[in-house]
């Protein structure tokens, strides 16, 4: 079986990852160095970054800053912000109601954006309008909470959620055909808010989610809203619907029934991607062990739980045999 091929993001939407810490005067070259990236590498359309490069600089810088909201907020937004706003916003009945709670809830923890529904002509947006000089000058900031409230209103409704438009206050960069593989819908560029629409109709749709669920998701919601990468291939396919059932770590069987394929279908989909599902699952079995021992204080016992290990020893040698390191010397390795 060939290896995976990674996906590629071109590394000119790195550029504007790092406008926050930058505007602060801050070093970008060590969360480059950190995740394995050479500092030198030109950030521009004719270079590419993997996904997983790009997911590690958001983790790398939210635990150096201890910022959810990455510098581009006036004051940092602490660890559990978007957690707190989230679970607000999912005490609603609908998607609408619960788009109401997500806007007073964040705009009750920062003073530079105005958050609020707006509706014109059987549309519903979320409009976010600028309070301080750093929203206009770190416009990213208000491109990732956009991202973010699609995303998490879709999750909410349990499937898909497409939006109709987006408009955003920056003028359009030089790589703006790219934005099409960050917000797949009309895009106009230059607003005077930023701001992202729905039908109507689609936001009256109930909230289908619960706060089990909602545990689960969190665990890495932010890192994903942010990674300008959305799924095409199967294998793409595959591992969002992993992620949004760590709980269970779906088997083979559960993943191609969810995907309205067959288990032979969608193992000759995954090697035609160059992959296999096995690889994907470890993968992101991995990335999760990874993240959790250097990010929590949970015992490797606990972390074997919850990745669907019988014991310790069993997680301790799937963790060697994916890392080549031991899951007590990476979490000796992190912050933590």
């Amino acid at each position: 079986m060939p290896s995976a091929q990674p996906v590629l993001i071109p590394a000119c939407f790195v550029t504007p990852l790092f406008s926050g810490v930058r505007n602060l005067g801050e070093a970008t070259a060590p969360f480059m160095t950190a995740v394995g990236l050479d500092p030198a590498l030109p950030l521009d359309v004719e270079h590419q970054v993997t996904v997983e490069h790009y997911a590690e600089l958001i983790r790398q810088m939210i635990l150096a800053r201890g910022d959810e909201g990455l510098g581009f907020f006036g004051r940092k937004l602490k660890f559990g912000t978007f957690a707190l706003v989230s679970r607000h916003a999912l005490q609603s009945g609908t998607l609408a109601m619960a788009l109401e709670r997500f806007c007073t809830a964040f705009g009750l923890l920062q003073d530079d954006l105005a958050p609020s529904v707006v509706r014109d002509q059987g549309l519903i947006g979320l409009e976010l309008r600028p309070l301080s000089a750093l929203a206009r000058e770190l416009p990213f900031g208000q491109e990732v909470l956009l991202r973010f409230a699609w995303r998490y209103l879709a999750w909410l409704q349990g499937g898909r959620l497409p939006a109709v438009k987006v408009e955003l206050i920056n003028q359009p960069p030089s790589y703006a055909s790219l934005y099409s593989r960050v917000f797949p819908m009309d895009i106009k560029f230059g607003a005077a808010c930023s701001a992202i629409w729905f039908a109507a109709d689609a936001l009256a749709a109930p909230v289908r989610r619960d706060e089990a669920a909602l545990k689960m998701y969190l665990r890495m919601a932010i890192i994903e809203t942010l990674v300008p990468c959305l799924p095409s291939r199967i294998s793409d396919r595959v591992r969002n619907f992993l992620r949004d059932n760590q709980a269970e770590w779906p088997d083979l069987e559960r993943t191609a029934s969810a995907l309205h394929l067959s288990a032979s279908s969608l193992q000759r989909h995954l090697a035609q991607d160059g992959t296999s599902f096995q690889s994907l699952r470890d993968q992101l079995r991995r990335d999760w062990a990874i993240y959790r021992l250097r990010t929590s204080k949970l015992s490797t016992l606990a972390i074997a739980d919850e990745l669907g290990f019988s014991d310790a020893a069993t997680f301790q040698r799937a963790f060697k045999r994916w890392t080549g390191t031991t899951p007590a010397a990476t979490r000796r390795g992190s912050a933590v």
